[in-house]
């Protein structure tokens, strides 16, 4: 497979630099509820709810797309409760601390991201049942998009903070990316880390699946755009990297595939000149 930089249509596989006006677009919601920048949006599969997620934010927010109103905030990490002090027995003595001090003194469970760290991408499982989240705190959290809870964390992965996310086409799988350069293939069910993509030499910004989940698309600041091979549709095979666009001027900042996954469209901007 090779990259080709074109600007029309070429089979297998091209990457695109010019793109048709937009079609007039009217505003129909102006959800409220961020208090900075928001960094990050994603429709649901039924296209019925939006998630987002921001700097200086710990939270996820979830909007109706129909009525634009925000029907959930997974909320950034609670602080630990203080230990409290233990009760006296009758003659003075400290006693046992029965169970609801002993409650008390533990500490809070994990349900979010650190609070006033930027959250920066969010992405639904194809299902719908899961929204995968990460930030600067360099934690990847899964949470119930029903109940708005943390399911489990995909712990001992990134060393820097998590900058894209995105599901296989079945859901069983995750690939994220950040500012340790890697890009890590988690599975979704187990939490466990599967393979690490290495080959970027700066903060990788994106990720993308080919929709027949055969390739894994990828780019970043190291002005470059790459595309991994995924083992019969499966695993990703750690370091196959099997296609590379490096002719950019700047930072790449995001990746997509055309339906029938013969194109591959990547969007950067020249910072001083023209965005292409």
């Amino acid at each position: 497979m090779q990259l080709t930089p074109v600007r029309r249509h070429l089979p297998p596989l091209a990457a695109t630099r010019r793109h048709s006006p937009p079609p007039a677009a009217t505003r129909r919601h102006s959800p409220q509820g961020h208090p900075d920048k928001v960094l990050c949006v994603a429709y649901s599969p039924d296209s019925r709810q939006l998630a987002s997620c921001g700097e200086d934010d710990g939270a996820v927010r979830v909007y109706d797309t129909r009525t634009g109103r925000c029907t959930a905030v997974l909320q950034p990490q609670q602080e630990a409760a203080q230990p409290q002090p233990q009760a006296k027995a009758a003659d003075g003595d400290a006693g046992e601390a029965g169970p609801a001090a002993a409650a008390a003194a533990a500490p809070a469970p994990a349900t979010g991201h650190a609070p006033g760290k930027s959250c920066r991408a969010v992405a639904w499982s194809p299902d719908g049942r899961r929204l995968a989240s990460g930030g600067d705190d360099c934690r990847l959290l899964l949470w119930d998009a029903a109940t708005g809870q943390v399911t489990h964390e995909l712990a001992g992965g990134h060393q820097g903070g998590v900058y894209g996310l995105a599901f296989g086409p079945g859901g069983a799988r995750l690939a994220s990316c950040g500012g340790d350069k890697a890009i890590r293939i988690w599975d979704v069910a187990s939490g466990a880390q599967v393979s690490v993509l290495a080959g970027h030499n700066m903060t990788v910004r994106c990720v993308a699946w080919s929709h027949s989940g055969r390739h894994l698309a990828s780019a970043g600041e190291d002005c470059t755009a790459r595309v991994w091979r995924a083992a019969a549709g499966r695993e990703v095979e750690a370091g196959v990297e099997v296609a590379k666009l490096d002719d950019f001027d700047d930072d790449v900042n995001a990746v997509a595939w055309s339906p029938d996954d013969l194109t591959l469209v990547s969007w950067w901007v020249m910072v001083g000149g023209d965005m292409e």
